[in-house]
């Protein structure tokens, strides 16, 4: 059987938060629950870097906006994911995810952005693994 190809987990970016407080553990969760769903491929293997010259992949995810209406009880989180080829880098994909849950705990605000973020990641690092698993070909 051939090598597996690296793929990176890229930093992953909060950009637009309604408590930066509550989403301080959002970058290493997600990066975690990312490299469990694309680490499950038989051709794909997560690595913390890749040579220069090397060929692999790495993926970015940027949650782009986590969003909580106090008076809905509601949370909402918009989110992408960049997939792109070593060396370079040069990104062949972008996918996109949203999702909302109703009856968030006020008390509990971390809990429930770690939840919608995990479940997103879980639905994008799918997309994701099918995507550069459909992207080896081309090495």
């Amino acid at each position: 059987m051939a090598d597996k190809i690296p793929v990176i987990i890229e930093k992953v970016v909060v950009r637009k938060t309604f408590d930066a407080k509550v989403t301080k553990a959002v970058p290493d969760l997600v990066a975690a629950a990312l490299a469990k769903v694309i680490g499950k491929s038989s051709k794909l293997e997560i690595k913390n870097r890749v040579g220069g010259k090397d060929k692999g992949f790495a993926v970015n995810f940027v949650a782009q906006d986590i969003a909580y209406d106090e008076k809905k009880g509601a949370m909402s989180a918009k989110v992408q994911a960049e997939l792109s080829t070593l060396p370079g880098p040069k990104m062949f994909a972008s996918l996109t995810g949203s999702s909302k849950i109703d009856g968030v705990n006020p008390k509990k605000l971390e809990n429930d952005v770690k939840d919608l973020l995990s479940a997103l990641a879980d639905d994008l690092g799918g997309k994701a693994r099918k995507g550069l698993e459909g992207k080896i070909g081309s090495f």
